[in-house]
């Protein structure tokens, strides 16, 4: 798959999830990165992406961030039979 110019969904801001999206920038993916748990508990994933630029909303889930995304990377740990994940493979 090429990586530059498509648009990147990393769900899970662990450390596959953090590795992931520093991957696919470095190779010109346009990322963003989406957590679940609060900004409180990932303080240190949130410095990492802020110094390489990479946009992320920590706290919650919005189905916006799903659907207009070329290729969705789900951590580990994360259940992929979600709604939002079900909606966004039907586009």
């Amino acid at each position: 798959m090429q990586i530059k110019e498509k648009k990147f969904l990393v769900v899970g801001a662990g450390i596959s999830g953090i590795k992931s999206a520093l991957f696919l920038k470095k190779n010109g993916g346009d990322v963003f990165v989406n957590d679940n748990k609060p900004l409180d508990n990932l303080k240190n994933e949130a410095k990492i992406l802020e110094e390489n630029s990479i946009p992320f909303y920590f706290g919650g889930h919005k189905e916006e961030f799903f659907l207009d995304k070329d290729c969705i990377i789900v951590s580990p740990g994360v259940p992929h039979n979600t709604d939002l994940f079900n909606k966004a493979r039907k586009i």
